[in-house]
């Protein structure tokens, strides 16, 4: 397993771990451990989330949302328009996206919208007996 270990956080290691876990990515969308892998290598590099956006868009957009081919993707999507500031009704949409995609964490989705200070238009799943 590779561990983030550049001295002085060298540019072009992070880009080589980045690009690692990317190719990782690329296999399987819908593997979580490498999304966390790259916004780990983010993080440690002190890179913006918003350095990833072109690359999480190949695999989530909000212009189409009937094509999402990563709910990990949505969520760093999610995280990127809230870190963005101005672009909190996006971050929104991204969360409602994933309340869609990633259903039985569907009020976790709704308090991470809240958290943004924006009103949650999706319904808690109720349980029929």
């Amino acid at each position: 397993m590779r561990t983030f270990s550049c001295q002085d956080n060298q540019p072009s290691c992070a880009n080589t771990f980045c690009s690692f876990a990317q190719s990782k990515i690329y296999i399987t969308p819908q593997n979580q451990s490498p999304w966390n892998y790259l916004r780990g290598i983010q993080r440690a590099s002190k890179r913006p989330a918003s350095s990833l956006k072109g690359f999480a868009t190949q695999f989530a957009s909000l212009d189409a949302p009937d094509d999402v081919r990563s709910s990990h993707a949505l969520d760093l999507l999610a995280d990127i328009y809230a870190e963005e500031g101005t672009e909190k009704e996006k971050a929104g949409q991204a969360l409602d996206l994933l309340a869609k995609y990633d259903p039985i964490r569907m009020n976790y989705w709704s308090y991470r919208k809240s958290l943004l200070g924006l009103e949650s238009n999706t319904m808690s799943a109720s349980i029929v007996a």
